[in-house]
């Protein structure tokens, strides 16, 4: 059973956020993408909260 870890605060690089996502679940290096609403890749050195922002949009 994989143990759900506390929210990323906004201020979390994406990099970071996804690295753990990738241990947390025992990913390989490399595999999680973060993505905006359009589908596009988000840049590796944008926060968390940017990433919030652009899936609040319409």
């Amino acid at each position: 059973m994989v143990k759900r870890s506390n929210i990323f605060k906004s201020d979390t690089l994406l990099k970071t956020a996804a690295s753990v996502i990738e241990r947390t679940f025992g990913l390989p290096n490399g595999c999680v993408k973060l993505v905006k609403k359009d589908g596009r890749k988000m840049r590796d050195d944008a926060v968390v909260k940017t990433l919030r922002n652009h899936w609040e949009k319409e």
